[in-house]
């Protein structure tokens, strides 16, 4: 089978594999229909779709069946769900240690929208700022967002629209904390700030 040695095969069915195994990734029992797969693939990896034709399936269901060791379709249900099979993949492994991770990498990111030195007058930071005021304030490393299959930073930022606002009108782009984000990190201040003073 020719196709399976195929880069673009290889690919494919790494990039859905990402996709599962996803922090980002909405669903209830951690399955996807297949609109919903083809939906989520087309926003994460810049709106290509998943090429089962080019890979000579005429059906996405064909294409996904030669996956077997690694998907699971469910014809039980309606509309057919298809679902990550539980250790068919080193990554699955860590997919806990990779959601860790992902909470980690926000909260970093809010504590720099809150208190970076480099802050503007209302708050924002630049793209540029960002980055670098996560390598000054965290040994040198880069925000990890190829680590959760994004594969520009502003795709990842643009994820995490409930805690980051990004303002495209200005130049440079700025990004700001979300106002519900922000008015709970003000709260929490306002609450220390009374711990201390009592």
């Amino acid at each position: 089978m020719a196709y399976q040695t195929s880069p673009l095969y290889e690919q494919t069915k790494n990039e859905i594999i990402q996709l599962f195994i996803s922090p980002n990734l909405y669903s209830v029992d951690g399955g996807l229909t297949l609109t919903e797969l083809c939906r989520e693939y087309s926003k994460r990896y810049e709106d290509r779709n998943i090429p089962h034709q080019e890979l000579g399936f005429e059906t996405l269901t064909r294409l996904l069946k030669t996956m077997g060791d690694v998907i699971k379709l469910n014809y039980e249900e309606w509309p057919a769900k298809c679902y990550l099979i539980s250790k068919a993949n080193e990554e699955e492994k860590n997919e806990s240690s990779q959601k860790k991770l992902y909470e980690e990498t926000k909260n970093k990111l809010v504590q720099l929208l809150t208190s970076s030195p480099l802050l503007s007058t209302d708050g924002g930071l630049t793209l540029t700022e960002l980055c670098q005021e996560y390598k000054r304030c965290y040994g040198n490393a880069h925000i990890p967002h190829e680590e959760f299959g994004f594969e520009k930073l502003t795709r990842f930022l643009r994820s995490m629209k409930d805690l980051i606002r990004m303002k495209n009108d200005e130049t440079p782009m700025r990004l700001y904390l979300a106002p519900k984000v922000e008015q709970d990190e003000n709260r929490l201040r306002k609450v220390s700030m009374t711990t201390k003073i009592l």
